[in-house]
C-alpha cells in the first residue's frame, strides 16, 4: 500500500474503514509471495502475544511469479518437476558459493544483507525483465502454482488448527484483465488450482475473483486504479476493499 505516493493506501486499511464491525490485521508486505506468507502466519500462530484470527483473507495470485526471481525453497523436495528457469549459469553458482561463505563467516556481511534484502522487499528492486510474461513457459507456471498449492494447503491447516472458522483465497484484478481479451492460461490455470484447493482441504474455503464483482462503469475506470508501477492507488484499493467487504 506504499507505493503509489502519500495518498495511497491498502486494501485491508480501506476494508477496516467501511467496515468497523471487524478487527483487521494486516501482515502483507510489499513484493511477497506465498513462501512468505506461510512463514509470517505460521510465526504469528506460535506467538502467544498475537491474537488468533476467526477469518484468514489469503491475496497470493501474480506475486507467485516471484518464484522465477527469488525461486522456491521451502517446497523444493515437495515439488517433483524439473525447473525450465534457468536461474544460475556457472558465474552465478560461483559468486553464491562467495556469498554463502561471507553470510556464515561474517556478522557483518549477514546485517548488511539482511538490510539490502529488506529494503529489496519493500522497494520491488528485482530483476523485473525475469517477471515478463513471455519468458515464463507453461511448466514454469505449473511449478509455481503447485508450490502456492502446498503453502496455501499448509496455511488452512494451520489456520483451523489454531481456531479460524473461515479461509478466504483473494484474486486481486489486475490491470493486464481489462485489456486481454481472452484470460492467460497462467490466469486459467490459476483458478483451477484454486478449485482443487477448495476439494483437497477439509474445511470451507471460500474464494472471491474481484473481477466478478466489477460493474461496467467501474471496468471503464480501470486505469485510475493503478499508478505507474502497476500498484493499486487509493481509489483502487477503496474498490477492492468494497468488493471483499
Amino acid at each position: 500500500g506504499f507505493a503509489c505516493g502519500n495518498n495511497s493506501s491498502s486494501w485491508p486499511e480501506e476494508l477496516m474503514k467501511l467496515n468497523n464491525t471487524v478487527e483487521i490485521v494486516n501482515f502483507g508486505f510489499p513484493s511477497i509471495y506465498s513462501e512468505d506468507s506461510i512463514k509470517i502466519l505460521i510465526n504469528n500462530f506460535e506467538n502467544e502475544e498475537v491474537k488468533k484470527p476467526d477469518f484468514i483473507l489469503w491475496a497470493h495470485r501474480d506475486e507467485e511469479k516471484l518464484a522465477v526471481v527469488r525461486g522456491i525453497k521451502r517446497n523444493r523436495d515437495r515439488i517433483t518437476n524439473n525447473f525450465s528457469f534457468d536461474m544460475i549459469n556457472q558465474n552465478n553458482f560461483f559468486l553464491m558459493r562467495i556469498e554463502k561463505t561471507l553470510y556464515s563467516n561474517s556478522i557483518s556481511y549477514s546485517i548488511f544483507k539482511h538490510m539490502v534484502d529488506k529494503i529489496k522487499k519493500r522497494y520491488n528492486f528485482y530483476n523485473t525483465e525475469r517477471q515478463v510474461q513471455k519468458n515464463f513457459t507453461n511448466q514454469d507456471y505449473e511449478i509455481l502454482l503447485k508450490n502456492f498449492e502446498i503453502n496455501t494447503l499448509d496455511a488452512i491447516k494451520k489456520s483451523f488448527e489454531n481456531g479460524t472458522s473461515k479461509f478466504f483465497i483473494i484474486s486481486l484484478f489486475t490491470d493486464d484483465e481489462f485489456t486481454e481479451n481472452d484470460k492467460s492460461f497462467y490466469f486459467k490455470e490459476y483458478v483451477a488450482t484454486v478449485e482443487k484447493i477448495q476439494k483437497k482441504s477439509d474445511n470451507e474455503v471460500i474464494f472471491i475473483n474481484t473481477l466478478d464483482f466489477l460493474s461496467i462503469s467501474e471496468m471503464k475506470n480501470f486505469e485510475s486504479y493503478y499508478c505507474s508501477n502497476k500498484h493499486y492507488t487509493l481509489s483502487g484499493n477503496q474498490i477492492l476493499a468494497k468488493i471483499i467487504n
